[in-house]
Parts: C-alpha cells; sequence; structure tokens
C-alpha cells in the first residue's frame, strides 16, 4: 500500500529535481536567453538588451521592454481565455440548454471588448517599439 501524499500519482523525486543547483541556475537561462556569439564567432544580439548598433541598452529600457512583453503575453491569454468561455457557453447552450443562449451572447460581447483592448494594447507597444527601436535606434 502506497501511503504518500500524492498517492503514488506524483513522482516526489521529479519534483526535487527542479531545486537543484545544477539544474535552477540563473547564469544558464541567461545564457539561453541571451545568446550572444552563434558557431563561427558571429555576433546574434538580444534586441531587449543590445541596441542597433550591438551596444547595451540602458536597464530602465530593457525592464520596459520586458514589462511590455509580460503585457501582451497577458492581453493574448486573457483574450483566448475569454473566447473558450464563448464556446464553452454556446456549447452548453446547444447540449445543456437553450436558457444559457442569453449567458453566451454576454460572454461574446465580453471576449469581442476584450479582444479589442488586446489589439489596441498590442498595436500601441508595437509601435512604442518600433519607435525606441528603429525610429530612434537606442
Amino acid at each position: 500500500m502506497n501511503n504518500n501524499g500524492g498517492g503514488g500519482v506524483v513522482p516526489i523525486i521529479s519534483m526535487f529535481d527542479y531545486l537543484q543547483p545544477s539544474i535552477n541556475r540563473p547564469d544558464l537561462f541567461a545564457q539561453t536567453a541571451y545568446p550572444t556569439s552563434i558557431g563561427g564567432g558571429s555576433a546574434l544580439k538580444s534586441l531587449q538588451r543590445n541596441d542597433a548598433e550591438g551596444k547595451e541598452r540602458a536597464t530602465y529600457i530593457t525592464l520596459y521592454y520586458t514589462l511590455g512583453l509580460i503585457v501582451v503575453s497577458a492581453g493574448i491569454f486573457i483574450s483566448l481565455a475569454a473566447w473558450a468561455g464563448v464556446l464553452l457557453s454556446w456549447l452548453d447552450s446547444i447540449y445543456v440548454n437553450s436558457v444559457i443562449q442569453i449567458v453566451t451572447q454576454s460572454r461574446l460581447y465580453y471576449a469581442i471588448i476584450v479582444t479589442i483592448i488586446s489589439i489596441i494594447v498590442i498595436i500601441i507597444l508595437l509601435y512604442i517599439w518600433y519607435f525606441f527601436t528603429i525610429e530612434n535606434k537606442n
């Protein structure tokens, strides 16, 4: 009989593997996320850390760049979640009860509004990114 907390479903050893210093290393993450050279020494720079001329950006610009990526990702995720709610409600109105049709219409309007807001935010952030990376060459 297996008496551990996971009921034998979750292998405990695999959860603790991620806590090992050889696996969870920020320097390896930075090396993978921001490659500086590939193969024969050709330089590949990160747009997040380096400008168009190859110089390293200021810390606050890198921070804004990261926050912008987080906001764009969140907008996309929230839009997808809203559309998944519409799909779920639509299927419920077909197979469970047709009274749910009003809820489906409400969720549809919500998903449309959230998607429009997300698209506007993404367009604004892309314009800001274009202005600071291409136009200004910062």
